[in-house]
């Protein structure tokens, strides 16, 4: 149980990072609601890229640096 805690942890810490999360500045709920999508679909695209390029998944900072 504390492997997907962590796990989840990291991918809440890293959307929360990258994309801004926390602070959806969004009038109504269809602008909510697309922002957060197009978040999880960045994060889930970069981790398949991630993957195809050899790396661990969740480590993302070695798409930059490679």
């Amino acid at each position: 149980m504390s492997r997907l805690r962590y796990r989840i942890d990291t991918i809440f810490g890293q959307l929360c990072q990258r994309f801004s999360v926390r602070e959806v500045w969004a009038k109504d709920d269809w602008h909510l609601w697309g922002r957060l999508l197009r978040a999880f679909l960045s994060h889930t695209l970069m981790i398949h890229i991630n993957r195809e390029a050899g790396n661990e998944p969740l480590q993302l900072e070695r798409l930059v640096t490679a």
